[in-house]
Parts: structure tokens; sequence; C-alpha cells
């Protein structure tokens, strides 16, 4: 005997189960008399009636009480099968940082971290700076601030923070001292710990904070390195979001014994809520890559 099609069978448990033709109907976005054609055909199949249809009953024929349990167990098998043939869905892990540090740093050594982690997707998600760390929205969080920011994070820390003055190789090469910083247009960062009018009292030079002259302030970082790096004036660079940018040489450190080290720092922050074996794999091989070690 000729087995019927699949959807005949599927169309003959959804009315059994339903006892209604509308709503099998209505489950399988057919038509009613769609449905009717389908159990036609299986009937014809079998060669005898499967359900008793009045204007207000429907019911199933001794034959289709027979049918319905091989009916359901085919369907049942057959999903299962298929499912097993599908590739599993990617674990989805989320890192939380701000455009900056997504984009001086953490981007570019994100793919060797995380290569050959087949059975995990990694996204970012960035956020203002400032904005706290919310563990219900990520699993880790490339994070700015201190130590004792993430008491329940189990932060890694990942870089000290340094910052510097920093501007275009051929701002620097006029450059020879302090006072030659205030003769050009300073580029403000508000998102570091240190301000320009901060930066030139701890180099001994506060007796000169009038000749200062702030050339614009920056809500992102990497504007402000930007800026620098296009000619359009000094700006204080904090390590390591400015050490890409120097090893290609768009930037300089035309002071360099004139560096500050901050208490900040960058840390790898675990969400309390959403630990698991992948956050762990991608946290670990994430603050290697940072770290610069061999992942």
């Amino acid at each position: 005997m000729e087995l019927p099609e699949t959807s005949l069978l599927v169309t003959f448990e959804s009315i059994a189960r339903h006892a209604s033709f509308r709503a099998a109907a209505d489950e399988l976005a057919l038509t009613p008399s769609a449905v009717s054609h389908r159990l036609k055909t299986l009937e014809a199949s079998v060669g005898q009636a499967l359900v008793s249809r009045t204007t207000r009953h429907v019911a199933l024929t001794p034959a289709g009480e027979i049918l319905l349990p091989a009916a359901r167990h085919a369907i049942t098998a057959l999903g299962d099968a298929l499912d097993q043939l599908k590739e599993p869905s990617p674990e989805i892990i989320t890192i939380t940082t701000t455009d900056s540090v997504a984009t001086c740093w953490l981007i570019d050594r994100l793919p060797a971290a995380i290569a050959g982690m087949n059975e995990i997707e990694v996204r970012i998600l960035t956020v203002a700076a400032g904005v706290a760390f919310d563990p219900t929205e990520a699993d880790l969080a490339l994070a700015y601030g201190l130590p004792t920011s993430w008491p329940d994070g189990d932060p890694i820390l990942v870089a000290s923070e340094t910052i510097s003055p920093v501007c275009a190789p051929a701002v620097a090469a006029e450059i020879g001292s302090v006072e030659d910083l205030w003769d050009y247009p300073l580029l403000e960062d508000s998102n570091l710990f240190l301000s320009w009018g901060a930066f030139a009292e701890h180099v001994g030079a506060a007796g000169t904070t009038r000749r200062l002259q702030p050339h614009g302030t920056f809500s992102h970082s990497h504007l402000a390195l930007r800026a620098a790096a296009g000619g359009q004036g000094i700006a204080l660079g904090g390590s390591p979001l400015v050490d890409d940018a120097i090893t290609r040489g768009e930037l300089e450190q035309p002071l360099p014994s004139h560096t500050i080290t901050t208490p900040h720092g960058y840390f790898l922050v675990t969400s309390h809520r959403r630990r698991s074996p992948s956050t762990q794999q991608v946290r670990d091989a994430v603050a290697a890559a940072l770290l610069g070690e061999e992942v």
C-alpha cells in the first residue's frame, strides 16, 4: 500500500484533536474546504471513511480510531528526526562596553579571542560612558572604573590607565616642553579621569592655566583622539585606548615623560546572574587577548 503524504496525516490529526474542521483550518492556515479536500484524499488512499461528520458533530470512525495513534506517532517521529538534523543554535554571549572602548581596543582583538568557538555567538552591546553595568542585559562587561566598583562581578584587571598628551606627528614635532602645549588648541575628553587643568597642576604648570584654551569637549574618547590625529589640537589620551593609534603612527606622545597613572583601570566583569561555562570561556579568552597573552 502506498503511504499517504505527511500533510494529509497532519490534517487528519488536527481534525481529530479539535473535532472541528474550522479549528483545524485555523491551526493549519488553510480554508475549511482545503481541509475537507485533504481528508477526502486521505480516505481515498486508505479506502475507508475516517471521520463521520454531521452539521453539529465530528467524530472518528473505527478506521479513524485505528489510524490516529499511528498518525500521531509518525508525525512526532518525523518531527524529532528533523530536529536532530538541524544545526544547534549557538549560545549567545553579550559583552557590553562603551563605543570608544569597542572601537579603539576590543574590536580588533575579539576575532582572535573567540576563534574556534563555533557553538558560541559573541555580541557587543555599546552603552554610554558612565552607565552602570546591568547584569540582566549582558553576560560580560568591559568596564572602566576602580577595583571596588563591581564587588559581585569577579572583575579581572585587563589594563591600568595611564594618561598623557597625544597629537598628530606633525604637531608633536613642534612640542619640546610642557609650555609648548598651551600654544595649541586643547581637546577635552569628558570621559577621562583627568582634565587639562588637573594635568597642568600635576606637571607643575598650574600658573599657566590661564593660558589654557579648550578647543572643544568630546563626550566620546575615540572622537577626541580622532580630532587629535587629524591635527585639530592636542588631547589627553588614556592608555590602552591610544595604544593602537600610536603603533599605527596616527598619534604621538610629544612628552612621554609626562605620563600620569590614574587609580582607574579597565576590568572584565562577569554578570552574577548569567554565569555559564560558555561565559567563563569567552571571559578568559577575551581577557587573555586584551592582556596581550597568547589565546
